[in-house]
Parts: structure tokens; C-alpha cells; sequence
């Protein structure tokens, strides 16, 4: 970039053409943030990561919007939950390979009121091989000894 920025300005001369200096380096700057933005989204795209809702979990009232990895040194899931409806309770995260084998489990308790929305973090053990994960399956985590701890509406 540098070497960019000085080839511009040695092509103008170091004469008395600031103004065409100026733009010149105004060309630079904006190329530079265009530049930058893009590694940004391409960043951001590349963090994105499929994710499904159990029927269970759509039944709640729950949708959901995007889904990315929660980074590199961490191994997650974030995803942004919708709620058309009070509840609380747990929700599981299954990670599953190419093959649709489940080799990671998180369970979050969560708790919305109606019309509301909230990024929900699920991690993973460091066991777990993130580059093996093909897609993420968000579900009801049932507790059989505890009834009262169910998911449910208020």
C-alpha cells in the first residue's frame, strides 16, 4: 500500500500540484477503506454457519436469523433468537458432522419475555473439532427427574 501511495505522488512531481497530491491521496484512502470494509464482510461472512431449530423449539414461538461461530480461539455457536412469547427453560446445541453424527453437545438456559430477542451463546468442550462441524441443531433439552425445569411458557 505503501509502495501504492508513493508511486501516485511521485507520478504528480512534488512541485506546486498539492490539490492533484490531495486527490490523489483522497483516491487512496477511500480504495483503502472500500478495501478494508471488505475484508471486514468477507470475515464476517466466512464466520456464518448453519444452523437449524427443532420443531420442538419452533413450536415455543422461536425463529432465528443468523448464526456464526462464536471465534476462532472459541469453540460456539451464537445465534440470534426471536420470541413471539414469554418462555424460559434449556436449550441444547448439537454439533453434527458431514455424516450427520453428533460429536458436540452445549446446553443454555435461556429466558425471553414476548417480542423478544437476544444472541444465545452455545460452547463447545475443547475436544471438539470445529472444522469437522457441518451444521448445528438447536433443540428442547428435556429433564425427566425435573418436570418444573422443562422449557415452557410462563
Amino acid at each position: 500500500m505503501i509502495a501504492l501511495v508513493l508511486m501516485i505522488a511521485s507520478s504528480l512531481g512534488c512541485g506546486g500540484e498539492s490539490g492533484k497530491v490531495k486527490r490523489a491521496g483522497r483516491a487512496v484512502g477511500e480504495t483503502v477503506t472500500d478495501f478494508t470494509r471488505g475484508v471486514g464482510a468477507g470475515i464476517d461472512k466466512r464466520l456464518e454457519v448453519e444452523v437449524d431449530l427443532s420443531p420442538a423449539v419452533v413450536d415455543l414461538g422461536l425463529s432465528k436469523t443468523v448464526a456464526k461461530s462464536a471465534g476462532i480461539d472459541t469453540r460456539g455457536v451464537s445465534v440470534y433468537l426471536m420470541s413471539q412469547k414469554p418462555m424460559t427453560g434449556k436449550f441444547v446445541a448439537k454439533a453434527l458432522n458431514a455424516d450427520g453424527q453428533e460429536i458436540g453437545r452445549s446446553v443454555v438456559e435461556v429466558e425471553f419475555s414476548a417480542d423478544d430477542a437476544k444472541y444465545v451463546t452455545f460452547r463447545f468442550g475443547d475436544e471438539m473439532d470445529s472444522q469437522s462441524v457441518e451444521r448445528y441443531v438447536i433443540d428442547v433439552k428435556q429433564v425427566a427427574e425435573s418436570p418444573e425445569k422443562e422449557v415452557g411458557l410462563e
